[in-house]
């Protein structure tokens, strides 16, 4: 299963690929491949921005300081409720805003599964889930969560008209749901692996969505395997072999047949 097409560095893509198949890289080596994502992330800005936004507003200012000794415990996965990942680059830069929020995350993983490395998760706090940011490292993937029907065909979600995918909304619990991209799932999973590797002080119990620790939210929602990406980034099995990574987009019944392929693997 070819994988992480998005990284330019051929021995970063190759190791990536190693983990997504279970090799486990040691701490130093986990801090290595990280930084080189870091590293990368001016290219993958480039792709999306104009270098004369780049230059001004990245790296972005929108985060705290510095983790404690002990920290951070945790990661909380978040949808950005955005569809555009320029919107949501913009969002998280350095660029002024007029509403008053100062929120920030540590990475942002795209609809191919870029990862935009906006805020160090080894050495600083970012401002993503309130009460959970001084131990907890923030995700973002984007994708729109709710979504409000107004035709058969059409969808708006909360930055306007939504573009339908290959597999359409999803209705579950009378609300409909932007699927996620399988590239999404897998570049979160192997973020996870690496920084499980890098960070000895996480703990899988303390892998939340959004609203597990800000209960006004909604992310990231029930087409998030949640609980079957965490067991599995804990696990260091090898998930090259998961039929449903291998489809476009993971839907309703995408999500049970990804979570129950994962607890076949883990049982193995």
């Amino acid at each position: 299963m070819p994988a992480f097409r998005w990284v330019v560095n051929e021995e970063l893509k190759e190791a990536l690929n190693k983990v997504f198949s279970g090799y486990k890289p040691s701490l130093n080596d986990a801090k290595v491949l990280l930084k080189l994502l870091k590293d990368e992330t001016s290219i993958y800005l480039r792709r999306c921005l104009s270098d004369a936004f780049c230059k001004q507003f990245f790296p972005t200012a929108r985060h705290g300081g510095s983790w404690v000794v002990g920290d951070p415990v945790g990661l909380v996965d978040h949808y950005t409720a955005d569809q555009s990942t320029k919107g949501t680059l913009i969002w998280f830069s350095s660029n002024p805003r007029k509403e008053a929020s100062t929120s920030s995350s540590h990475l942002v993983i795209d609809h191919d599964g870029t990862v935009f490395t906006l805020v160090d998760p080894l050495t600083t706090i970012a401002w993503h889930a309130t009460s959970a940011n001084h131990g907890h490292i923030g995700i973002e993937n984007v994708n729109c969560g709710v979504l409000k029907r107004e035709t058969e065909k059409i969808f708006r979600c909360m930055s306007g008209l939504y573009a339908v995918k290959a597999e359409p909304p999803q209705l579950v619990t009378d609300q409909w749901w932007d699927p996620f991209e399988t590239e999404i799932l897998i570049s979160n999973l192997v973020m996870k692996r690496l920084l499980i590797a890098a960070i000895p002080t996480l703990q899988r119990g303390k892998f939340v969505e959004h609203h597990q620790v800000t209960p006004a939210k909604q992310d990231c929602g029930p087409l998030w395997p949640l609980n079957a990406l965490n067991d599995l980034a804990f696990s260091w099995k090898d998930a090259t072999s998961l039929e449903s990574l291998k489809c476009s987009v993971v839907s309703t019944a995408g999500v049970g047949r990804f979570e129950a392929e994962v607890r076949i693997l883990l049982a193995t």
